[in-house]
C-alpha cells in the first residue's frame, strides 16, 4: 500500500507483471532514487468504525395564503471511530433555518413579495445528504461549498406589475470559521408592447475571506418579438 515517504518497498516492474522489493534507507549505500521510490508497506488500512445519528424536526405557520413562517432544527452525533473516546466532545453539532415570506396585494398596483431568512450551523454540524444550493460558491465567492460553522442572513424584496415588469433586489451577509461575504443583487424585467423586453441584473459580491476582494457582474438583454396577424 501506497503511504509516501514512510514506505520501504518500491515496485519493480517485469515480464511478468511487477513485485515488491525492500529498500533499505538507512543505507548509504542505496541511491537517493531507489529511495524516492520506496513508497510503498506491506500493509492495509482499515476502516474505522464509525457512526452517524440526525434529529431533525421543522415546523410551519401559515395563518393564511399570503404569509407563512417555516423554521427546521436538526442535530448530528458523527463520531469518527466509536472505538475510540478521542475528541468525542466534538461529535455533537446543530443547525437552524428560518425563514419568512409576505405577500402584498397592491390591487391595480401590482404585488410586492417581502421574505427573509436566517440559517445558522455549528462547526460540528454534519448533514447526512448535500444541503448546498447548486450556485452556494459562486454565489458567496467562496473557495468551495463545504464551509463549517456558518451564519447566513439574507432579505429581499420582490415586485411585479401585470406581467408587464417586475423588479427585485436582494442582499445578504454570510460569516464562517473560513469566509466573510456580503452580496447584493438587483434585477428587473420590462415587456413593453408586448413585443419589446428588457432585461436588467447586477450582482455586487464583498469579501473579506478566505480573500478580500470585490467584483460586479452586470447582464443586459434587449429583445424583440415578432407579432403576425392572420
Amino acid at each position: 500500500y501506497n503511504i509516501g515517504k514512510k514506505g520501504s518497498y518500491r515496485k519493480v516492474y517485469s515480464d511478468n507483471g511487477y513485485y515488491f522489493e525492500y529498500v533499505d534507507k538507512n543505507d548509504p549505500l542505496v541511491s537517493n532514487e531507489l529511495k524516492e521510490e520506496a513508497v510503498y508497506s506491506p500493509a492495509r488500512p482499515i476502516k474505522l468504525p464509525s457512526s452517524k445519528n440526525f434529529y431533525h424536526t421543522s415546523l410551519i405557520y401559515k395563518p393564511s395564503n399570503k404569509f407563512n413562517v417555516n423554521g427546521e432544527f436538526a442535530i448530528s452525533n458523527f463520531d469518527r471511530n466509536i472505538a475510540s473516546s478521542l475528541d468525542d466532545e466534538n461529535n455533537i453539532g446543530s443547525a437552524l433555518n428560518l425563514s419568512m415570506r409576505r405577500i402584498i396585494d397592491l390591487q391595480n398596483f401590482g404585488k410586492t413579495i417581502l421574505w427573509t431568512g436566517i440559517r445558522s450551523s455549528s462547526k460540528n454540524f454534519r448533514p447526512v445528504v448535500r444541503d448546498r444550493e447548486v450556485e452556494f460558491k459562486r454565489k458567496w465567492n467562496l473557495k468551495s461549498d463545504t464551509t463549517v460553522g456558518e451564519k447566513i442572513i439574507e432579505a429581499g424584496i420582490d415586485y411585479s406589475l401585470n406581467n408587464n415588469f417586475d423588479f427585485s433586489i436582494e442582499g445578504g451577509h454570510l460569516k464562517s470559521f473560513e469566509a466573510n461575504s456580503n452580496r447584493l443583487n438587483i434585477k428587473s424585467n420590462f415587456d413593453l408592447f408586448n413585443n419589446i423586453t428588457f432585461n436588467f441584473n447586477r450582482e455586487n459580491i464583498r469579501s473579506i475571506l478566505p480573500r478580500n476582494e470585490n467584483w460586479i457582474r452586470e447582464n443586459y438583454t434587449l429583445g424583440y418579438k415578432w407579432i403576425t396577424y392572420s
